[in-house]
């Protein structure tokens, strides 16, 4: 998996590079309380959301894992709260700070070039799957639809707590090389709860 993971992050990078990205200015007046409460924020998200992963895994009989247990858009709302704990903290942070939206990485800038990079790593990825392209778009159901819709969630949720809030403030605060490692690593150590 980390091979995949870094030839994914070589082909975002190569194709930003490709596409001209700009860099975004987060408009963060003090970074250091920035990174600091961006870190406090990701601290207290990942406290709820362990807590919400230890009742899921009691309702479901100690279910080891963190594959999800969808059969259909009714079991999806328990993704609006985990959306919610990834969010709330941020948010409150940002207010009481007065940051700008734009520093949690919502801009327009860059909008459609990274919804190419996207959308093209997207159709990249499920056509490399067994099984050929034609075959894979007959299976698509309900239950699949809505697995989509759940990582869906989850990935909106990551990118924007540890990508676009956390590191923008990191690399505001440690320099870029810097802040991009500090915040990978606590996103990997966040996850390591998932694979207990």
């Amino acid at each position: 998996q980390c091979v995949v993971f870094t030839i994914i992050g070589m082909a975002v990078f190569g194709l930003s590079r490709l596409f001209r990205c700009k860099p975004l200015d987060p408009g963060l007046k003090e970074p250091k309380r920035s990174a600091t409460g961006a870190l406090l924020a990701v601290g207290i998200s990942m406290s709820l959301l362990f807590l919400l992963m230890l009742r899921q895994r009691i309702l479901h009989e100690g279910a080891t894992g963190s594959d999800p247990h969808i059969k259909g858009f009714k079991d999806l709302a328990v993704q609006w709260i985990v959306l919610a704990l990834y969010a709330v903290p941020a948010a409150v942070f940002m207010v009481r700070n007065r940051e700008p939206l734009r520093s949690s990485g919502i801009s327009k800038v860059n909008l459609w070039q990274a919804a190419l990079i996207g959308l093209g790593l997207a159709l990249f990825t499920f056509y490399i799957e067994p099984g050929g392209f034609i075959a894979k778009i007959g299976k698509v159901d309900s239950r699949a639809c809505a697995t989509l819709v759940f990582y869906a969630f989850v990935g909106f949720g990551e990118e924007f707590l540890f990508r676009g809030y956390l590191q923008t403030r990191l690399i505001a605060q440690l320099g870029q090389w810097q802040g991009w490692v500090l915040a990978s690593v606590v996103m990997a150590m966040v996850h390591l709860p998932h694979r207990a």
